[in-house]
């Protein structure tokens, strides 16, 4: 018997199509978006504009091309990575910090370090969404945790450096 989980609380899953993998969590799966594996805290999706909105999962649009394997390589159009990666652990307290990273059609989308959950699966949404509709994917992130450390310091070398080119401004 499988079980009933119900309607997710997440806020996300009412403005994107998702679906659950192996438990109650729902993954966000818009557009031509399909899942294909959830591992730790991350996960793989594949692009189908044609086929992918009838699918949940990679399998089920597998299945719909049996026999004609070929045809089914040939309609993949894109992937998705969430990775994430434990950037500090501390032993002795038995904590440790997760850095997230979110890939589409190879180009980095977001990194963050322990955002809120909803929030992390709601900006995943939001950039596969962004994606198949064509949209821009430069302001899409979640709106909690840190920046990585290399981010900050790059972020802060520009500021300085746009800082010293004002003050240049001033001489005669």
């Amino acid at each position: 018997m499988v079980p009933n989980f119900g309607e997710p609380e997440a806020d996300w899953t009412d403005e994107y199509d998702w679906t659950r993998y192996r438990g109650s969590q729902p993954y966000p799966c818009p557009g031509g978006w399909v899942l294909d594996i959830i591992e730790g805290d991350g996960g793989m999706w594949y692009l189908y504009a044609e086929i992918g909105e009838d699918h949940e999962t990679d399998s089920d649009v597998h299945d719909a091309f049996e026999p004609d394997y070929e045809a089914y390589n040939d309609a993949r159009e894109e992937t998705a990575f969430l990775s994430s990666k434990i950037v500090e652990d501390n032993l002795a307290e038995r904590t440790s910090t997760t850095e997230y990273e979110m890939k589409v059609a190879g180009e980095v989308v977001f990194r963050r370090v322990e955002p809120d959950r909803d929030d992390l699966w709601s900006a995943v949404a939001e950039a596969l969404q962004a994606y198949c509709d064509g949209e821009s994917l430069e302001d899409i992130a979640p709106s909690t945790g840190e920046l990585p450390e290399d981010l900050k310091k790059e972020q802060e070398t520009e500021q300085r450096k746009a800082e010293n080119k004002g003050l240049g401004e001033f001489d005669d």
